[in-house]
């Protein structure tokens, strides 16, 4: 699962460019949230069906 970085961190990054010493892995911890997300919303359509 490959997604761009969310356009307020772009831009947050492009301003501001020393934030990025204090923000490891920003692009992985986005898919992972993304993927989790994903995954609630899959559990509760299937929730209602039941």
């Amino acid at each position: 699962m490959k997604a761009k970085i969310p356009v307020y961190l772009s831009k947050l990054i492009f301003k501001y460019p020393a934030i990025l010493s204090g923000r490891k892995n920003a692009k992985k911890n986005h898919e992972r949230i993304l993927k989790t997300k994903k995954l609630i919303k899959e559990y509760k359509k299937n929730k209602k069906l039941i």
